[in-house]
């Protein structure tokens, strides 16, 4: 870690939010009015930035399963068949559109 740390910030970054996927976590981040850094925290705890993870019930970078993202997707007006969870694309853009829903219809009131 000290290598890293004497290395620059960017490598740092790189090290623990590789930017493999940054064009469309950017494009959908933005999008669905997203922090692009929740996006990368969330995809580097669920499935490690490898795109082709599956936890016996969720799929791909961002660990959706098949009903979450068929809701997702009647919500969007997607046809669901034509998804696939493992596309990085697919993945990102429906995995952005739910973490929104999750924040505007979960936020604490801090008072």
């Amino acid at each position: 870690m000290v290598c890293a740390v004497g290395a620059g910030v960017s490598t740092f970054k790189n090290l623990f939010f590789p930017s493999a996927y940054e064009d469309l976590i950017h494009k959908y981040s933005n999008q669905y009015d997203v922090d692009k850094y929740l996006v990368m925290a969330v995809i580097r705890a669920e499935s490690n930035f490898i795109p082709d993870a599956h936890s016996g019930k969720a799929s791909g970078l961002m660990q959706l399963t098949d009903e979450t993202a068929e809701w997702i997707c009647k919500k969007l007006d997607i046809n669901f068949k034509k998804i696939d969870l493992f596309k990085p694309s697919d993945n990102i853009k429906l995995g952005c559109f739910y973490l929104k829903y999750l924040i505007d219809n979960f936020k604490v009131n801090k008072k």
